[in-house]
């Protein structure tokens, strides 16, 4: 189902490899970017704001996770 916020990426399947010993998390396909590809853009120097609205939308994805039971 839908979860309506930009804070949340949808997932889609779960695979389990067993040859390395590691779990594929199959989600919805985001286009703008990565924590880490942020933090390549600006040489690992984010700067206060940024890190606050980073934090901010994390908070809010978590919340929203929790309020579904999740």
């Amino acid at each position: 189902s839908d979860t309506g916020n930009q804070n949340i990426v949808r997932f889609v399947d779960a695979k389990q490899d067993q040859s390395s010993n590691s779990i594929q998390i199959i989600s919805e396909l985001c286009t703008g970017g990565t924590l880490l590809d942020l933090l390549e853009k600006y040489n690992g120097k984010l700067s206060e704001a940024q890190i606050v609205h980073i934090i901010k939308d994390i908070c809010l994805g978590l919340k929203l996770m929790h309020d579904k039971g999740i």
